[in-house]
């Protein structure tokens, strides 16, 4: 369902014609999206509710790591994500003087 507003929201906007495409902002949102829901999902789900694991098959103590590399993961792709976005910026602006 989101997946679908999603996509509706980009389709609306990307018929605006003053919206200016960049590859590296479109690359630096989707990271940043989804760094974002997954470092959100894995507190939640994985440490506040327990609802899951990102490993179920390794005991209590691996489950522990394994999680704290998923969201490791999802502040590399949210760090990255910015910093792309930014580069995209710049470019966008050096291009519009």
């Amino acid at each position: 369902m989101f997946v679908v507003i999603g996509l509706f929201i980009l389709w609306r906007f990307a018929h605006r014609q003053h919206l200016v495409w960049s590859t590296k902002l479109l690359i630096g949102s989707v990271l940043l999206g989804f760094g974002t829901f997954n470092t959100v999902e894995g507190i939640v789900d994985h440490q506040i509710l327990g609802v899951h694991h990102v490993n179920e098959q390794v005991s209590e103590a691996a489950r522990f790591a394994w999680d704290m590399a998923f969201l490791a993961w999802g502040a590399v792709m949210i760090a990255d994500g910015w910093l792309i976005m930014q580069r995209g910026k710049r470019d966008m602006a050096s291009m519009a003087s």
